[in-house]
């Protein structure tokens, strides 16, 4: 199942320099080239690894596709990677495709108008907290608890009030702990 990913999480990630650890999600990772080029052109190295391992792909959308859904969605102010990142969700074609989306409107824009469409009926829209609990068990990470907690230490990851409480619903429906959602307090 390919992870599309727009560039918040892997933006967090690059801040720790760890955008390799998205290697081992359970296929490839995809991002459009805005978000390479423009949004993680500071993880340019981290990338270019990333492509060069084969784990990573970089594509480009239509750009009449990508203008459209930014007008369509103008009352959720979608940016062009996000928009990005949703015209090439939607290249998949019917597969199995996990939509990583951390930013509030573009994720409440994803969960409340395309999830549940024909074209979509097979998006799992998810956080990165919830990357973090598929890696860990799948036994590549030991504690999804303690990566997070090191993004939000460093301030390198910011909750989105709607993804918090989205994924938050999700746990309760899976019976997990959710990860934690601010920084730990010191002294």
């Amino acid at each position: 199942m390919p992870l599309v990913s727009d560039a918040t999480a892997l933006v967090a990630l690059g801040e720790i320099e760890s955008i390799d650890l998205l290697r081992h999600a359970d296929s490839s990772v995809v991002i459009s080239n805005w978000v390479a080029d423009r949004e993680l052109r500071k993880f340019r190295d981290q990338v270019n690894l990333g492509t060069a391992e084969g784990w990573l792909r970089v594509l480009e959308p239509s750009e009449t596709e990508v203008r459209n859904l930014i007008r369509a969605a103008a009352s959720f102010e979608l940016d062009r990677g996000e928009a990005e990142t949703l015209v090439i969700a939607g290249y998949q074609k019917g597969k199995p495709t996990s939509v990583l989306i951390d930013e509030g409107e573009a994720h409440v824009f994803v969960r409340t108008v395309l999830i549940g469409r024909e074209s979509t009926r097979n998006w799992r829209l998810v956080c990165l907290a919830d990357v973090l609990h598929d890696l860990e068990s799948d036994d590549e990470i030991d504690s999804a608890i303690d990566w997070m907690q090191r993004l939000l230490d460093g301030d390198h990851y910011h909750w989105a009030p709607a993804v918090r409480t989205n994924y938050e619903r999700r746990c309760a429906q899976l019976g997990i702990t959710p990860l934690p959602g601010t920084k730990r307090r010191r002294g």
